[in-house]
């Protein structure tokens, strides 16, 4: 069982910008192993962020009925947190957006993001982990963290541990890391809903679509035979 513990307030803001410089650096870097214009990657690494932030933020406000019905200051204001399967959403409208406005191969540049993905996931979802935002049901697992209602899943360790290990496969197998990420992404979520202090149709919905585009994308990528 892992204690619980309290981090300073600025931790959480500190490890998105961290998050950010460091999916934006390894972007421009496999943009560049890819033989790719780096510079274009590190300007779309910066339209994804932007998406991301709106995605997340507007699927938040949709759950809960408030995305109409809000000031306009707050839904144009992407303030920190939201839903990351908006935000995942989000990024890659605009991402396509961005592409097809500046004639980019698309599927190259998805492709630079989604390996740079991971470990800049992981830092992110650290900061979520030290501010004990994502707490789940009961757990008595090894994994368990001793909060002070008694112990219980942390959702965003589970998150932490599968972008680690996804970094790691990212490393040693690099080809079509886009379809790997959406479908192993899919399934994480689909796995951890149920931890959730309140499941909703909402995350299978997504889970189901990230395993069905991942899966598309995978299918497209594979060589035709005659």
């Amino acid at each position: 069982m892992l204690p619980y513990f309290h981090a300073p307030a600025l931790t959480h803001y500190a490890c998105l910008a961290a998050a950010v410089l460091l999916g934006h650096a390894l972007q421009r870097i496999r943009a560049r192993q890819l033989g790719l214009d780096h510079v274009q990657a590190g300007t779309l690494s910066l339209v994804l962020v932007i998406g991301a932030a709106y995605g997340a933020h507007w699927l938040a406000l949709a759950a809960k009925g408030q995305l109409f019905s809000s000031h306009p200051a707050l839904v144009f204001f992407p303030y920190a947190g939201g839903m990351s399967l908006g935000g995942l959403g989000g990024g890659l409208l605009a991402a396509m957006g961005y592409a097809r406005w500046k004639r980019l191969p698309l599927r190259q540049h998805l492709d630079a993001a989604a390996w740079a993905f991971p470990p800049a996931w992981a830092v992110l979802r650290m900061g979520c982990f030290l501010a004990h935002d994502s707490i789940g049901k009961f757990s008595d697992g090894p994994l368990a963290v001793n909060t002070p209602t008694g112990p219980r899943h942390d959702l965003a360790l589970y998150e932490i541990l599968w972008a680690l290990a996804l970094t790691g496969v990212f490393a040693r197998w690099p080809a079509n890391p886009a379809p790997k990420l959406l479908i192993s992404y899919g399934l994480l979520r689909a796995a951890i809903a149920p931890l959730r202090l309140e499941p909703s149709t909402l995350d299978y919905a997504g889970a189901a679509i990230l395993i069905a585009a991942g899966s598309v994308i995978l299918r497209q990528s594979r060589p035709q035979t005659t």
